[in-house]
């Protein structure tokens, strides 16, 4: 048996397996149009000379929770992959 496994992004009703936490300060990169999808997310955010800053440390998630859909997509923002994608081939036609 062969396997492959990669890492992906979480879904929406799966455990997290790690805490995630995103430390206060500027967001480099992230547009400031992003800010009220970010605030709609949970996420406390304001606006300063055009940067997004996040106010204060703030745990998305922690290990052992079932996700929520706003929880995902902060993890796919910040790049947080705490899925495992596997592919397991038992047979093989030839």
């Amino acid at each position: 048996m062969r396997a492959c496994a990669s890492s992906d992004y979480a879904r929406s009703g799966i455990e997290a397996t790690a805490t995630v936490v995103q430390p206060a300060g500027a967001l480099a990169g992230v547009p400031s149009t992003m800010i009220e999808q970010l605030r709609r997310c949970g996420l406390p955010v304001t606006l300063k000379t055009g940067t997004i800053h996040v106010d204060c440390d703030y745990t998305i998630c922690k290990e052992g929770d079932t996700l929520t859909p706003e929880q995902c997509q902060l993890l796919k923002q910040f790049d947080h992959k705490l899925a495992k994608f596997e592919v397991v081939l038992t047979h093989v036609w030839n």
